[in-house]
Order: structure tokens, then sequence, then C-alpha cells
């Protein structure tokens, strides 16, 4: 081939090249199938974390009151006793929320000191929204462009998540350790002996109410709530009126009459685990 021949297919290969790039087609291969699926999996992964983070932190914190009845009519009623296993459930929700978990019980005179934990509240932290992907139909250096924008923009969200996972693992390991060292402090009062000559439910309703108006440090107003396992028979003050001001009432007394709760909106259990299962479920809820 000689040199004309050689000039004539330089000239053609660079009409070739403008003519593309008039066009506006990239010669540049699109993204791969691969590359797009990882970085959707990302995408979901870091939405999922965000919306579960934004979930914890809409959740109120929650005050629990429960009362136990230790009197000798318990005998009788048919309830099964209260064991650690029962209240577990409400103390690793309350771990998870913030929020104070204080028990007594209901004896001759209930208005005693209360054995009793506060959780912290979750720290909290202002997350951004995940950006949507890159719409892969543009051209293949538009999507590149569009791309280095994206994980510009999840790169500050993904060290949010994680500095946010590491702060409440360090919570729950701190959590953990309030837990082992109440737990022995609620045995206690769980094998307390049901010989008390008298139902003082008065005592133990203006105790809950002392608890209940205590002043808050939260950073919003927590939810409350009580929990009666006895079988509502008030035996001191039986004309007083009932008041206990909390969003809901849990009672367990294994009969069909309320007692001194029936002037009370309640629900009503048949064991305490039920209530327990219950109230756990609830605290976790962003409506009880």
């Amino acid at each position: 081939m000689n040199r004309k021949s050689n000039l004539y297919l330089f000239l053609v290969a660079i009409a070739v090249m403008i003519l593309n790039g008039c066009s506006g087609k990239s010669t540049s291969s699109p993204p791969s199938t691969e590359n797009k699926d990882s970085i959707e999996a990302i995408n979901n992964k870091l939405k999922t974390s965000v919306e579960e983070i934004q979930k914890k932190q809409a959740t109120p914190p929650n005050i629990v009151y429960i009362g136990i009845d230790r009197s000798g009519s318990m005998k009788d009623v048919g309830i099964t006793p209260t064991s650690m296993s029962d209240i577990e459930p409400v103390l690793n929700s309350l771990s998870r929320t913030g929020g104070t978990i204080a028990l007594g019980t209901i004896c001759d005179r209930s208005n005693q000191p209360l054995v009793r934990q506060t959780f912290p509240q979750p720290p909290h932290v202002n997350i951004n929204t995940v950006p949507e992907m890159p719409n892969e139909d543009t051209n293949a250096l538009e999507y590149d462009k569009e791309l280095t924008e994206y994980d510009k923009k999840i790169i500050p969200i993904e060290s949010q998540v994680k500095k946010y996972n590491e702060n409440i693992g360090k919570l729950d390991r701190e959590n953990q350790e309030r837990i082992d060292a109440l737990k022995p402090q609620i045995q206690k009062l769980l094998e307390q002996p049901q010989t008390c000559q008298q139902t003082d439910i008065q005592g133990a309703i203006r105790r809950a109410n002392v608890l209940f108006a205590e002043p808050q440090n939260w950073s919003v107003n927590p939810r409350k709530f009580a929990v009666f396992i006895t079988d509502g028979v008030e035996t001191l003050n039986k004309k007083q009126p009932v008041k206990l001001n909390v969003n809901k009432i849990f009672l367990v007394n294994g009969s069909t009459e309320s007692g001194i709760f029936q002037p009370l909106a309640h629900e009503r259990f048949e064991s305490p685990n039920a209530a327990f299962t219950t109230l756990a479920a609830s605290i976790l809820k962003l409506e009880p």
C-alpha cells in the first residue's frame, strides 16, 4: 500500500471520529450489570439502615410501674407466679427506647420505695435522606459523572450510620450491665412470700403516681404504663376514688372482676407473661 492510500485511510478514520462526536454517541462501553447490581445493593442497604434509625429515634421513652400483690388472697386466684423471664422482654424494650422501670409490692402498706432502673435514650443523629440512584438510561459518560456525584452524597451518610451503630453497640453493652445489676433486686422482690394480711392497692397507686409525676429530662414526653398483678380487692381504702394518669393500665387478676380498677380503662390479662409480652411490644411501637 502506497503513502497516498495510507493518507486516505487516515483521513477516513478522522472523519468517522468527528461524526461520532457530533452525534453525541460515546464509544465508551456501558456500565456492567455487575457494577449496577453492586450499587443498587449498597443503596437498598443504606436506605433500610436509615429508615430503621429514624424509626428508633421517633419512638419516645417509656416509664413503667409494676405492682405485684403479695397478700394471702393471691394464693386462691389462680395466677401463675411472675418470673424473671416474664419481665425480661420489658427490660430489653426499655433499654432500646430509653425510660424507667420501677417495681413494688402490694401489701399491708404499699407506699414503699420501689426497685427501679433508668435507661438512657439512644443517641440522636441527624441523618440525611439517601439520594436516588443515578439513571442508568443515560449515556455512559453522563452515568459515570452522576455516579461520582452519588458517591459523594452517600459517603457521609454511610459514616453517620456507622458512627450511630458504634454508639448503639456501646449503649447496648452498658444497658446489659444495668439489667444484670437490676435482676437480683427484682428476683428478691418476686420471692417475697404471699403473707400480707391486708391489700393496700391505693398505696401502690399513690406510689406509682409519684413516679409518673417526677420531673423529666427526656427529649420528648415519655409514655406511661402501669401493670398491676392483683385480684383488685382493696381492703384498706375502699371508698377512696382511684386516680392514675397513665397511657395504659395492664391488669392481671385471673378473674372476671376488676375490683378497684373497675372505673379505670384497662386491659385485662390471664397471666403475667401475656401482659408483659404485650407491654414489651407496645414500648417499641410509635403508638402504644
